[in-house]
């Protein structure tokens, strides 16, 4: 299995990310971003983006994988959150990795575009398409703020 950090890829095309993935010679592939808020020293609202767009990133994956898992990071320190998947369409891959890569700066923070796609994503799923990252989403439920929601 090849750990690749999806925000070091910046400015790959899908192209780029074809070559990339074939010279891997694999087709199961540990996907990393990293995980910079902390519990009880971000606030909510930061907490509650970071996880919904590794939401978003976990919905995008797994729609191209065979095979799909994912981390749950705790809360109270920097980790990474992590996307394994297996696939042998690394062509469907390759897309999909191009357009998140390209959606972080060069400091690593997403670009407005990237961020508005990635906060609407579930708005964009049909009643029938599965929800693959009911973990974050569970996460981001807690820090929305919602009085309904669970405060632990």
């Amino acid at each position: 299995m090849t750990k690749i950090h999806i925000k070091e890829f910046n400015g790959y095309s899908k192209n780029d990310w074809l070559k990339f993935l074939h010279l891997q010679n694999t087709t199961a592939f540990d996907f990393c971003i990293p995980k910079n808020t902390v519990e009880h020293i971000d606030d909510d609202e930061a907490i509650l983006i970071e996880y919904f767009i590794a939401a978003f990133i976990a919905q995008e994956l797994a729609s191209v994988a065979g095979d799909f898992l994912h981390n749950l990071p705790r809360l109270d320190r920097q980790d990474e959150f992590s996307f394994i998947i297996i696939t042998p369409d690394v062509q469907k891959l390759s897309v999909t990795l191009s357009m998140l890569s390209n959606g972080f700066n060069d400091l690593g923070d997403p670009i407005p575009q990237f961020l508005d796609y990635a906060l609407s994503f579930l708005d964009r799923l049909g009643d029938d398409d599965p929800v693959y990252c009911e973990l974050y989403l569970n996460v981001c439920r807690r820090f929305s703020g919602d009085p309904g929601s669970p405060k632990n």
